[in-house]
């Protein structure tokens, strides 16, 4: 219909498609309220002389017109563990690193929940909040640290972001500059170095041993960030000893500087007690704490904290605030973290993670298992806590890169240091015979299967070194 069209009357309009005139008056005002008609009083209902569409979609682009690139814009290419893989074989079996089961998300908890706060006389998703938080959150999270990590904090000191990688940009901004040094553990998180990276930094990489990072090589450079991670560290899995976190503290104090400590997934521990977070370690107000609800809760809710001196608590939420939100836009995406605070209340999300608990300890027990049966005695380590494993290949077993390769064209993904998730890994002494087995995802089942299968593709009894 043309613009300026008179449209039917209701009544004639319903006995022509011989359906209710409810119908019809529902559909007329709704399009009336879109914009797609108007109503005259006393002259009936047209057609709009402006289609509602024009304003809103922009004219299609020519066909010929080649889209920007944006690996011109960026200073580096993020690495692709296995960019050229075979993707014609069927996977059988992924470990993916940084993986969650998705089946056991409280799906039907937090409908319910949600529908709770939908229903509400007070809902209303225009309404703004303070940007650090959904209060009674942020007081939840308080409760939780003081619980499992020993941090005793109040909540306002406790920020809520989108997720670790806006944590770290919102320190990115309150500390680095071009040519500010930024300490970090290598192999270290590539995401994290590439972020920083991108803010100047000039990147100081410590080795990893069995005790977590080594500290000879910090610097006397005053102004320093350093990003650790002392709880487990990614992705090697060790633990930084308290002698080296009292130690690294110090430096701090001494050189004016200022620490990150990122927690990945020290939820899921499987033996003893959880070591309280660095955190409490700092009587100097030089350590801030960052983790997330992705590894429990899963990558489509956009969760996570921070845990800041009072002194920078101002400037880092001006920080989120400039990276988020902006002008004219204020507060918080409110209505999911009202429904987590919900379930952390309800003691929903205490039960999820015993629930995650045992299922991950159960397929960690099926992964090591199935390794010893399948190879023999091998070096794994990092299996007390987290969703991965490391697997130090032994000299009779070909280097990671060969065995990524013969697995992936079997259907079975395993990941190296080479992983777009991992850098400086090429510091990383015997590197090139790691693995790294994220177990989370995979049923024991394909586990078990999979694992058999490259004993049998790897010809593991061919590989074997006679004795003497």
């Amino acid at each position: 219909m043309r613009p300026g069209e008179r449209l039917p009357g209701t009544r004639t309009l319903a006995e022509q498609l011989g359906i209710s005139r409810n119908t019809i008056l529902n559909a007329y005002q709704r399009l009336i309220a879109e914009g797609y008609l108007v109503a005259r009083e006393g002259g009936g209902t047209f057609v709009a002389d402006s289609h509602p569409e024009k304003a809103i979609y922009a004219a299609r682009a020519l066909e010929e017109q080649v889209p920007l690139s944006m690996s011109h814009s960026l200073g580096y290419r993020l690495r692709r563990d296995g960019d050229m893989e075979d993707t014609s074989v069927r996977t059988i079996c992924d470990f993916q690193l940084e993986a969650c089961e998705t089946s056991a998300f409280p799906q039907a908890a937090w409908r319910r929940l949600t529908t709770r706060r939908m229903q509400s006389s007070k809902f209303n998703l225009t309404r703004s909040g303070p940007p650090g938080g959904y209060p009674p959150l942020r007081e939840s999270i308080a409760l939780f640290l003081a619980a499992t990590r020993g941090i005793e904090t109040d909540p306002e000191h406790v920020l809520v972001v989108t997720g670790i990688q806006q944590a770290l940009n919102v320190m990115a901004q309150l500390f680095v500059r071009p040519g500010t040094k930024v300490v970090m553990e290598s192999p270290c998180c590539g995401i994290a170095q590439n972020l920083f990276v991108n803010y100047g930094a000039e990147i100081v990489s410590l080795p990893v041993d069995e005790e977590g990072a080594q500290l000879e090589r910090l610097p006397d450079t005053r102004g320093c960030l350093a990003f650790v991670t002392p709880t487990r560290q990614y992705p090697m899995g060790a633990a930084l000893i308290k002698t080296r976190q009292d130690a690294l503290i110090a430096w701090a104090e001494r050189t004016d500087s200022h620490i990150v400590e990122v927690d990945f997934d020290g939820d899921f521990r499987y033996e003893g007690r959880p070591s309280p977070a660095m955190k409490t370690r700092d009587r100097h107000d030089r350590v801030t704490y960052v983790a997330s609800f992705l590894s429990t809760l899963g990558p489509g809710l956009r969760i996570g904290y921070m845990v800041l001196p009072e002194a920078l608590y101002r400037t880092a939420t001006d920080a989120a605030i400039f990276l988020e939100y902006g002008f004219p836009c204020s507060g918080f995406p409110w209505l999911e973290q009202a429904v987590l605070n919900d379930f952390m209340v309800a003691g929903g999300y205490d039960r999820l993670l015993k629930r995650l608990r045992r299922i991950y300890r159960s397929r960690r027990d099926a992964l090591i298992s199935g390794i010893k049966l399948a190879f023999g005695r091998q070096d794994l380590r990092g299996t007390n806590c987290g969703t991965h494993l490391v697997w130090r290949l032994s000299s009779n077993l070909p280097d990671a890169a060969t065995f990524q390769a013969t697995a992936r064209r079997s259907g079975v993904a395993v990941y190296t240091l080479d992983h777009a998730s991992v850098a400086s890994h090429h510091m990383s002494t015997g590197g090139d015979r790691i693995l790294l087995l994220g177990f989370a995802a995979c049923a024991e089942a394909d586990i078990a299967s999979s694992l058999a299968l490259l004993e049998l593709v790897l010809g593991r009894r061919k590989l074997v070194k006679p004795s003497g």
